[in-house]
């Protein structure tokens, strides 16, 4: 009845009709049907329902990529972020050259609290591309959450040599180098990132905090001001 209807242009009713069958009868269809009804259902927000597609094209093909890239998509459109990262570990072990992926599921796992296995995501990354200041910054965030604060601070650097103007890394550099009373060469980076983006209101209370720290109260007060006119 769905092919039927599809040939008629009641695309909507096809779907519905294609939905049914396939949950009622899922071992007749191709894991690429599954995933191709998914997609459609997905176009029309019916994100539940996709979800439940891919699932099961996954189950039918262990190995489909794109049914797990479609199930990370969909996950993500509902906020369901934590349950992205078992499908992002298996489509990252199934294409181990999928930086972007790698990157995605780092930031995960160090929200997760899951250090460990985030400095071996962003170390594989930087043995498939040496030059990835981001990976080196990424690195230097999870290092700097173990308290590896001079092994942070190496990582911020080797990131600011491939790209001297990465905001990221100075903010982070700079906040490590406080963690680790190298105050001057602190201030040094935040400034040099408050170049880069003079909105950033934390980035004035950070370097406030800074020259509080230092005993310069003027100068921390106009960084309070500054951030207090920014918001």
């Amino acid at each position: 009845i769905g092919n039927v209807l599809a040939r008629k242009g009641k695309q909507a009713d096809a779907l519905e009709h294609q939905y049914k069958a396939l949950t009622l009868q899922p071992e007749l269809a191709t894991a690429e049907i599954h995933n191709s009804i998914g997609m459609a259902l997905a176009q029309r927000g019916r994100l539940d329902e996709a979800n439940a597609c891919y699932r099961r094209a996954i189950c039918i093909q262990p190995n489909y990529v794109a049914a797990y890239e479609n199930l990370i998509d969909v996950l993500n459109r509902q906020g369901r972020f934590g349950e992205t990262i078992e499908p992002l570990r298996k489509v990252v072990l199934l294409q181990p050259g999928n930086i972007k992926l790698r990157f995605t599921l780092g930031g995960l796992l160090i929200q997760r609290g899951e250090l460990d296995e985030a400095v071996e995501l962003f170390q594989t990354v930087l043995q498939i591309e040496p030059n990835n200041a981001m990976a080196y910054c990424g690195l230097g965030i999870v290092l700097a959450k173990q308290n590896k604060q001079e092994e942070a601070i190496l990582c911020f650097e080797s990131a600011l040599q491939i790209q001297p103007r990465y905001f990221d890394a100075l903010f982070n550099l700079g906040i490590a180098l406080t963690q680790q009373n190298r105050l001057d060469e602190a201030i040094a980076s935040f400034e040099k990132a408050l170049v880069i983006n003079p909105k950033d209101a934390g980035l004035c209370c950070r370097l406030g905090l800074v020259f509080g720290k230092q005993g310069k109260i003027d100068e921390a007060i106009a960084s309070y001001r500054r951030a207090i006119d920014i918001q």
